[in-house]
């Protein structure tokens, strides 16, 4: 099954990212749902830049934005230019791990992680020299004694309940990120699962030794 990213950027210099299957169906209703979150906002989108492989949107009709469609060997500069600007801030935190290789699920989520710092971050040549990109579009206030807690890669325990047994209380994960709540949790990899887990920031514990 093809999967790929899409990334969305608008001049607030806010970006979404998607990790979708290669249906056209799922890529327009996300285009769509895009649409609506800047509706709520009040910001109407009237200009979509693709790729040549999305013409097929154009012609179905159902985005109520006009889409512009590049030609063959020709590319959206501006979402080029992001394109890099990405895969260097991922390549920043790969570099720092200890692991030769990650999980799929893993890499999906450093992106998430890669996007959501570049978010929380005023945009100089932006439409505000105060306001985040993030708050701009979905109102989220950035709190750096809640939002900078981990980093991607760290080795952390994660409480997973209590009972009346003595089996222990937490689990060994890896810290991916902030889940972008406003109080702060966090999401992890469970290293006996290998599922994606959402924390409050009080229940997890980073090993300082290994940090």
């Amino acid at each position: 099954m093809l999967c790929s990213s899409m990334i969305f950027l608008s001049y607030h210099h806010y970006r979404n990212i998607f990790i979708l299957v290669l249906l056209m169906p799922l890529i327009e209703n996300q285009i769509i749902n895009v649409i609506k979150c800047y509706a709520i906002r009040g910001f109407s989108v009237v200009l979509i830049h693709v790729d040549i492989q999305f013409k097929c949107l154009k012609d179905r009709k159902n985005i109520t934005a006009m889409m512009n469609d590049v030609s063959k060997e020709e590319h959206v500069v501006d979402i080029e230019r992001y394109h890099r600007i990405m895969k260097e801030q991922a390549r920043c935190y790969y570099a720092m791990l200890p692991f030769d290789t990650l999980p799929r699920m893993m890499v999906v989520q450093l992106m998430n992680t890669v996007v959501f710092y570049l978010n929380a971050f005023v945009w100089r040549k932006g439409v505000s020299n105060v306001l985040l990109p993030v708050t701009i579009i979905e109102g989220t206030v950035i709190d750096y004694y809640k939002h900078f807690h981990v980093v991607f890669g760290e080795f952390v325990q994660t409480f997973k309940g209590s009972d009346n047994t003595m089996n222990k209380l937490t689990i060994d994960a890896i810290a991916l990120g902030p889940n972008g709540n406003l109080q702060g949790g966090i999401r992890c990899f469970s290293l006996s699962t290998c599922r994606i887990l959402s924390r409050q920031a009080c229940d997890v514990h980073i090993d300082s030794a290994i940090r």
